[in-house]
């Protein structure tokens, strides 16, 4: 490498140096603004509260909704095994009877 190249790569460096140096000093200035004002913190803090609430809440819907959905298919199934199905039809008559005459519920020994 001839002295050129070399007081190029010098030159470089130290501007390198210099250009990471104002950098650092820019970003810790900004974080000392952002940390000098207690209301900026509480705000910026306060949002990302609400946020992670509403992204935990519409998560769970989701999930749940998931979770509905594939048991309603496997409980779609299982209506049309003959025992289940009769037992499903047994407490929906249950349920009716309840629903017409109040706390008269007619129980068969046969069922549940």
């Amino acid at each position: 490498m001839d002295d050129k190249e070399r007081s190029l790569l010098e030159k470089f460096n130290a501007t390198a140096e210099r250009l990471a140096s104002h950098f650092e000093k820019g970003v810790i200035q900004d974080y000392m603004k952002y940390v000098g004002n207690p209301w900026k913190v509480l705000a910026t803090n306060l949002l990302a509260g609400i946020m992670r609430g509403f992204g935990l809440a519409i998560g769970i819907t989701v999930i749940f909704a998931v979770i509905m959905i594939v048991l309603t298919r496997i409980l779609s199934h299982l209506i049309t095994l003959p025992f289940v199905g009769q037992q499903i039809a047994q407490l929906v008559e249950m349920v009716n009877g309840y629903l017409k005459e109040g706390t008269k519920i007619k129980l068969d020994s046969g069922g549940f």
